[in-house]
């Protein structure tokens, strides 16, 4: 009979875990909170590890988007494309290292695009539609055949979940991958996770003429663009309140339309999901202590690490050697008193 897991949470990582465990044979049950909004939904999500200043982290990312990769030649219909990253910054870890490219370079890149005096190119980092990774994450589950249940969790404990309606699900191991969920279901078992939700906004624009093949990445703007035309921005500018972020909304077409000078450009679409960021800036993952077999996943920038944190948790499941130690869930929090 195989090994039972129940992952709860229904975000890429979550999914990404689900559907990495299913491959491997074991019996998933992902526990979706239907109340609750996936951060996802409010991400630019650019796979990228070009912008992190650690080296560690860098590659730990960089792993992550070989794996996209090969997901990609293995899985054809997966929504990732690597167009690569235009950066007018050189901050970052990857960025020193990238290639400056000439003007004529950039103006094949980005036709639409003001040119600062430096530009980088980054190859291989990608971009995809969230909601079209999502769908297509959820479809590779029911084709693996994983069960999805739609209830909150309200209590883990060593081999049982206890949903809100007072059911009690068994099974030999439990994930939690609940995003900013995560924190509230440890804490009823009296760990304090240090993550904290902050808020994200992505504005989608209007359709315009063909203005950058790759991700572009300014000082105060980072975007791509669909093939329908519209493009995801994601802000430096606004990344606190609701309110902030309407407000914000002229001031990105402002700057919008000095990096693409003469298009006409007007916010469709504003989306706003709280991120799950440790405090620390670093992913989260491992056995809870003291929870035996419980364990817990999350982290900002879900998208790009999503299939190296899916690997680690299955090799977590299987007490295997795995890349992650660095990130380890116990550097954070501790076994509760008595």
């Amino acid at each position: 009979m195989a090994q039972s897991v129940t992952i709860i949470g229904a975000g890429i990582i979550g999914a990404m875990a689900a559907w990495e465990c299913a491959r491997a044979g074991w019996d998933v049950t992902v526990i979706a909170d239907p109340g609750a909004q996936r951060a996802s939904d409010g991400s630019l999500v650019w796979l990228n590890a070009s912008t992190v200043t650690d080296p560690v982290y860098a590659d730990l990312r960089g792993q992550s988007l070989t794996l996209w990769h090969r997901i990609k030649t293995q899985v054809p219909d997966c929504p990732v494309e690597f167009p690569g990253t235009l950066l007018a910054t050189g901050d970052g870890f990857g960025a020193d290292q990238a290639p400056v490219v000439t003007p004529p370079q950039a103006a094949d890149l980005a036709p639409g695009l003001a040119q600062p005096d430096t530009m980088y190119f980054v190859k291989d980092e990608g971009r995809a539609d969230p909601q079209a990774m999502m769908d297509w994450v959820q479809g590779q589950l029911a084709q693996s055949g994983v069960a999805q249940v739609n209830a909150a969790v309200v209590k883990i404990a060593p081999g049982c979940v206890t949903l809100a309606d007072g059911t009690e699900r068994r099974c030999h191991k439990i994930v939690v991958a609940a995003g900013n969920g995560s924190g509230p279901l440890l804490a009823q078992a009296g760990y304090e996770l240090p993550v904290i939700a902050k808020p994200g906004v992505v504005f989608w624009t209007n359709p315009v003429p063909p203005l950058a093949q790759p991700v572009v990445m300014t000082p105060e703007l980072d975007l791509w663009q669909r093939a329908d035309g519209r493009v995801l921005v994601a802000s430096s500018l606004a990344k606190s309140t609701q309110d902030d972020a309407r407000l914000e909304a002229a001031r990105v077409l402002q700057v919008l339309g000095e990096t693409f000078p003469g298009q006409s450009f007007q916010i469709e679409r504003t989306v706003q999901r709280d991120r799950p960021v440790p405090a620390d800036g670093f992913p989260l993952v491992g056995p809870v202590p003291g929870l035996e077999g419980v364990f817990c996943a999350v982290t900002h920038s879900g998208m790009t690490l999503a299939p190296i944190i899916a690997q680690t948790v299955l090799a977590l499941l299987e007490n295997r050697p795995h890349t992650m130690a660095e990130f380890a869930l116990d550097r954070a929090i501790q076994t509760p008193k008595e």
